[in-house]
């Protein structure tokens, strides 16, 4: 079973995004996830996989500084936090507190994603301007920028959310299920653009309980169950004894090399 390196150090991953070493984050003092030892480079994807309180939210909201590291050590490129200065994280929620019935166009919405640079006395300018416009291309929703959000599908909404963390211009994506209750038009607009997030050099972090998605975008998984299960390459990670490991009262069924969850997710290993 793999565990990843074992302390890894920003000093001895040249380059990396973001490095997790015997990290653990929690509430209260109480561990929610742990032993957690990961490398992420620049312009790779890392699923996120596991059940229901596996601690996949608890690890996104723990990088985002939302959940307190109770242990180890982490490095994120672009925060100060023995990073290397530039660019930050952006985040993708599981849900939005966004209401649908506000009078605001998908343009001022995704423009929401520049203001930790603009400040609170800019205005936004001819380069944030380019900067949304891109981002909404690059979900797919460019003919729908002058939308009023709350007019939009729910799938078409959830890519102008990702629209707007892709504005700020993230070093690293943080995405929490952000397939959940999609419909296969907008499923596959969604890995679209995780495939040009990642030509772009973005690291991304998906957490999902959706084994197929691994396979479509993901270069490497990572495995919870309240603690790191297995972390590397998909096709290494993703075997028949971690996979029963990670989701607790699993009814495996083996046709050949497909596996499948109780989700009913099918993924062909």
């Amino acid at each position: 079973m793999m565990t990843g390196p074992a302390r890894p150090d920003a000093t001895e991953v040249a380059g990396a995004a973001l490095v997790l070493g015997e990290a653990s984050f929690g509430y209260d003092g109480h561990p929610a996830v742990s032993g957690l030892n990961l490398s992420v480079m620049p312009g790779e994807a890392v699923a996120v996989i596991g059940a229901n309180g596996s601690g996949k939210s608890t690890l996104l909201k723990g990088l985002l500084g939302l959940v307190p590291r109770l242990s180890g050590t982490m490095a994120v490129a672009g925060t100060g936090r023995r990073g290397t200065g530039g660019r930050g994280l952006g985040y993708l929620p599981q849900s939005d507190a966004i209401d649908p019935e506000l009078p605001v166009t998908l343009r001022q919405i995704v423009t929401m994603g520049r203001y930790r640079g603009l400040g609170l006395f800019r205005w936004a300018g001819a380069a944030d301007r380019r900067m949304v416009r891109e981002a909404l291309e690059t979900v797919g929703m460019g003919s729908h920028a002058g939308a009023r959000f709350g007019d939009l599908s729910g799938g078409q909404r959830q890519r102008g959310l990702l629209a707007r963390a892709i504005a700020s211009e993230p070093a690293i994506l943080l995405l929490d299920e952000p397939f959940n209750g999609l419909d296969r038009p907008n499923r596959t607009a969604l890995i679209e653009a995780l495939r040009r997030l990642k030509e772009q050099g973005v690291a991304i972090l998906v957490s999902t309980h959706d084994l197929e998605i691994a396979r479509e975008v993901c270069d490497s998984v990572l495995l919870l169950e309240g603690r790191q299960i297995a972390y590397g390459p998909r096709d290494k990670v993703l075997t028949l004894e971690n996979v029963q490991a990670t989701f607790a009262n699993v009814q495996v069924e083996i046709d050949g090399h497909t596996l499948v969850t109780p989700g009913h997710e099918v993924f062909s290993a």
